[in-house]
């Protein structure tokens, strides 16, 4: 290939790469619209109830969980209602 050829040739693949790379920041620029969006629409709800560590939980409950019930619910370590290790 000749000297002018190669120029030639590096210069359309700079072009076409700072093509893409335009194009990239377009989609970036939407994907990051859609995503605060997103966040705004869904609002700041809290959790209000689980299954882990909450008053009607199933686990560690104030007294209606099934292991380690302080109040007597539970049936593994049941403060006095549990069939098993109880007190």
């Amino acid at each position: 290939m000749k000297k002018d050829e190669m120029m030639v040739e590096q210069e359309q693949e700079l072009l076409s790469r700072r093509e893409y790379l335009v194009s990239l920041k377009k989609w970036s620029k939407v994907v990051i619209g859609g995503v605060v969006l997103g966040g705004m629409l869904a609002g700041t709800n809290s959790a209000e109830a689980g299954w882990v560590n909450r008053r009607g939980g199933w686990v560690n409950g104030g007294g209606g969980g099934w292991i380690n019930g302080g109040g007597g619910g539970g049936w593994i370590n049941g403060g006095g209602g549990g069939w098993i290790n109880r007190w």
